[in-house]
């Protein structure tokens, strides 16, 4: 069994090409996200100098996070309420500003993926969360939404070629998202892609149908 490569770390885009690349840790990727925040919001800054942001090429009242295989898991773990992790709870200025979440190849119920793959958990799970019988506490598919974060669209992604993270990951944080919402599936609130991709799990990264599949959720959304 090939452990998985490296992730990417999560990574924050905007409708124009520009990209800004934060620290790969979820306990630690608050707080660069707290200082983007800080940019476009000097109420944050705590009496700093206010800094003229009028050459910005992007709206930064429309951020749009990309997470994918492990950062997946540590940016659900941002937008949703984890009440047991106050460090990473993201300022109502941020939360609010996110529109869009991409979560790619992810890792979302690690009981569930030691089902699949139980291997995994001498590679790199009883490392990062330690060796127990029960990972349940550190599922993001159970979530529920932050106070003000229910207005955030989410795209699952999932390439029929990935071979060290299965779609039953997906199919498991999708599921959750649509009861969080409701239930509804009928106004692209979230919205999965799980037909269009057959490059294995970081390759998928390489390719331009990545971009272009990212793409047109971020113009979809209003």
């Amino acid at each position: 069994m090939r452990p998985i490569p490296a992730a990417p770390s999560p990574f924050l885009i905007t409708a124009s090409p520009r990209v800004r690349s934060h620290p790969a840790r979820k306990s630690y990727a608050i707080p660069p996200m707290r200082k983007t925040s800080c940019i476009f919001w000097p109420s944050c800054s705590r009496g700093r100098a206010r800094r003229d942001h009028t050459g910005l090429r992007f709206d930064p009242s429309r951020l749009f996070l990309v997470g994918h295989s492990c950062s997946a898991h540590m940016l659900a773990a941002i937008l949703l309420d984890t009440p047991n992790t106050p460090s990473v709870k993201p300022t109502p200025e941020l939360l609010r500003a996110v529109k869009g979440a991409i979560f790619s190849e992810g890792i979302y119920d690690i009981d569930l993926l030691l089902k699949s793959f139980p291997d995994y958990r001498d590679w790199f799970i009883a490392n990062a969360f330690g060796d127990r019988p029960s990972y349940a506490d550190v599922s993001v598919a159970t979530l529920p939404h932050r106070e003000g974060g229910a207005h955030i669209r989410y795209l699952i992604i999932h390439s029929k070629g990935d071979t060290l993270v299965d779609q039953l990951q997906s199919e498991t944080m999708y599921s959750h998202l649509i009861h969080l919402d409701g239930g509804d599936t009928t106004h692209g609130r979230v919205v999965r892609n799980w037909e269009e991709l057959g490059e294995e799990h970081n390759d998928i990264l390489r390719g331009t149908e990545y971009v272009r599949i990212v793409g047109d959720f971020v113009i979809a959304v209003d």
